[in-house]
């Protein structure tokens, strides 16, 4: 088929959820038994106008860099350390998949703005000494660590620009260390497993409000994205999340955890997590002087959260406290009330009353065993709204949901197909490629129509589709030229069926538009239909014809017809014709007759007088091949016919049916008076 342009459509999804209900905002509420916190966001790092104006733009590009990393107390020379140049990343780019399996299509590269990479990298000499070559990259920070200190870094600001050349000196401080402890509030037993997330932020709030200056050895949060996704692991041993800045702790079955080495120039925030625990900040609040002057007793006192700051070489003992919070459960059932297993169960708070902030931008979630069952544990405050996703059904929304509910939730099943796709070139593992879902009689025989058509990603020759109803089908697959003949795959309910499509070459037709004397018609639009059995036709696809020609490749192989189209003609459609795989199969020409016009001079009665207002209930006129043309309450004009006999029929209010015949000639116009029948 003539290549299509591929639309890649990124669309973000935003769901809100708000109260409008007086009695959610203004009910009562019962004290929560464990603390909350109405405003725990994490400090957020101060305005830095290197980001803003640019001034990354001015840094070195390229150029070599050397210089000493030292002892930040003493001087002394680090030998063995690590030290990265960091450089700017914005002409990196991300590759979305957009192309066939012929390898013809647009593959869309989105350019990543605002990351860094490392440029290079080198580890000092005895004497601490480091010396690097930043090649053709805009070096803006030098990163250096080594064990038993804390990261050190240097990095370009407008107030201290960052040049190449010798001379840089990175500081390292002792590494100092936290050791964590994360106990049950009530029962004071250790709690395992929690997942400790870790943010690395600019100190604020610890003697006065607000953060301190950026300088260019303490800009760590500029950075935190970096530090966490590609020095995680090489200096804490922590693999990263997928976008996700915190660096994630576990504690053990004695509720312990390390965290080190610590650089003095950040503060940390810690949120733990676990299923059956509520989200709480542990941190304490500070009431400083410029919050609140003066001393009226009555006056109500502003606070601050402190958060954590190591000294060098310190260790630092903090116990976090986890409780329960509340849980909500479920049974999810089909509609023939048989379980719903492996049912992905997301749970979001819809109430934004006084919680921790991450019940406002997380969720938490659940899986149904083999009984249909799930709970969900350390919630706050309802109402909630339950989302539900499994292959074999469509998203499932359910709100609002009351705390502590227990209910059944009732899903229709269906099933699924995993796909292996064998064919395609071994240079192109992945690509796009359009689906076609057909559903079928039981039996080979009559089809039941087109049940789904998809664009959808290969990737190493596998892909899924969801959210089948069970049934009967035939599948079928087109990459640019390349396309997988129709197989059969009958889908249950609940269950995943598997098929392999076989890419092969595909077939095609040439078929000439021509007029009654043989030139051809320019443009023609052309539909294409494949046929589906009992001579019945689906709409395949659609082509425009410049110069009399209709060519179309990529073809599943099949029977088919084309009806074509052109303004001023009417419309013709071919016999049905067979297409074969990896070959252009010729169609004989088909003609297409220029309209006739057919003129309606005059209506009258057998006396010649016109018929009063409301006799007539309708105008129908029938062309050659027996199909009408409604003409509805047409009394004179001009109504576009094919050529040949025409026959115009009024039907009057009083039953009176009567009949014109009139020749119409290709192109020609051909003039009638209707007479009415005699009463």
């Amino acid at each position: 088929m003539n290549r299509r342009v591929l639309w890649i459509l990124l669309a973000v999804a935003v769901t809100g959820f708000g109260l409008a209900a007086w009695y959610l905002r203004n009910r009562p509420r019962p004290p929560l038994p464990y603390e909350v916190d109405a405003d725990a966001r994490p400090a957020a790092p101060p305005v830095d106008p290197t980001i803003s104006s640019g001034v990354f733009e001015s840094a070195p590009k390229g150029g070599t860099f050397s210089g000493t990393v030292v002892e930040a107390e003493d001087g002394a020379p680090i030998a063995h350390a690590q030290v990265l140049l960091v450089a700017t990343s914005d002409n990196e780019l991300v590759s979305i998949l957009a192309t066939d399996a012929d390898g013809v299509g647009p593959t869309q590269d989105i350019p990543v703005f605002g990351s860094y990479r490392v440029a290079a990298r080198g580890v000092t000499d005895a004497k601490g000494a480091f010396r690097l070559s930043g090649g053709e990259a805009r070096v803006v920070a030098l990163f250096a660590h080594e064990s038993g200190h804390g990261l050190g870094m240097v990095r370009h600001m407008r107030t201290a620009p960052l040049t190449a050349g010798p001379g840089h000196q990175i500081r390292l401080a002792r590494a100092g260390y936290l050791e964590g402890t994360v106990i049950d509030h009530v029962t004071r037993a250790p709690v395992a497993g929690a997942d400790v997330s870790i943010y690395l932020q600019h100190p604020a709030n610890q003697d006065g409000k607000g953060t301190t200056a950026l300088t260019a050895t303490s800009s760590f949060a500029v950075f935190q994205a970096f530090i966490t996704q590609q020095l995680g692991s090489e200096i804490w041993g922590i693999e990263p999340r997928p976008n996700d800045e915190a660096l994630h702790k576990f504690s053990d079955r004695d509720g312990k955890f390390r965290f080190g080495p610590i650089m003095k120039e950040v503060q940390l925030e810690f949120i733990v997590s676990h299923r059956e625990y509520a989200w709480t900040d542990g941190d304490p609040e500070v009431a400083l002087e410029q919050d609140n002057p003066g001393t009226d007793p009555a006056a109500k006192v502003r606070t601050r959260k402190l958060r954590t700051v190591v000294p060098p070489g310190a260790t630092v003992e903090r116990t976090f406290e986890l409780s329960k919070g509340k849980e909500l459960s479920g049974t999810v059932v089909d509609d023939k009330a048989v379980p719903f297993a492996d049912v992905v169960v997301s749970l979001e708070h819809v109430a934004q009353y006084t919680q921790h902030y991450w019940y406002r931008t997380h969720t938490r979630g659940a899986k149904t065993d083999a009984a249909g069952r799930f709970r969900i544990a350390g919630l706050s405050y309802g109402p909630y709204v339950l989302t539900m996703t499994h292959p074999a059904f469509e998203k499932k929304v359910f709100q609002p949901i009351p705390e502590a509910s227990d209910q059944t939730y009732v899903i229709p099943r269906g099933g699924w197909i995993d796909a292996r796709v064998t064919g395609s070139p071994s240079d192109r593992p992945s690509f796009v490629a359009d689906l076609r879902l057909v559903k079928v009689a039981a039996k080979a025989g009559a089809g039941e129509g087109v049940e789904r058509r998809e664009h959808i990603a290969v990737r190493d020759g596998l892909f899924s589709l969801e959210k089948v109803e069970p049934g009967h089908y035939e599948l079928s697959m087109t990459s640019g030229r390349l396309v997988a003949s129709p197989v059969r795959v009958e889908v249950v309910a609940g269950v995943g069926a598997t098929v392999e499509l076989a890419l092969r070459g595909g077939g095609g037709f040439r078929l000439s538009v021509v007029n009654s004397l043989g030139g051809a018609i320019d443009p023609v639009a052309a539909e294409i239909e494949l046929a589906m059995g009992d001579g019945m036709f689906q709409r395949a696809g659609m082509v425009l014809a410049r110069v009399g020609v209709i060519e179309a490749e990529g073809l599943v192989a099949g029977r088919y017809r084309i009806s074509a189209r052109a303004q001023g003609y009417v419309a013709g459609v071919t016999e049905p014709f067979d297409v074969g795989a990896e070959r252009m199969t010729p169609v004989p020409a088909l003609t297409l007759r220029r309209a006739g016009i057919l003129k309606i001079v005059s209506v009258k009665d057998e006396n010649g007088r016109a018929p009063v207002d409301g006799a007539i209930r309708s105008f129908t006129i029938i062309q050659g091949d027996g199909s009408p043309v409604a003409a509805g309450a047409l009394a004179t004009g001009t109504v576009p016919v094919a050529p040949g006999p025409v026959v115009v029929r009024v039907t009057m209010e009083d039953g009176r049916v009567s009949e014109t015949k009139i020749d119409v000639a290709e192109g020609e116009t051909a003039s009638v008076d209707v007479v009415l029948a005699p009463k």
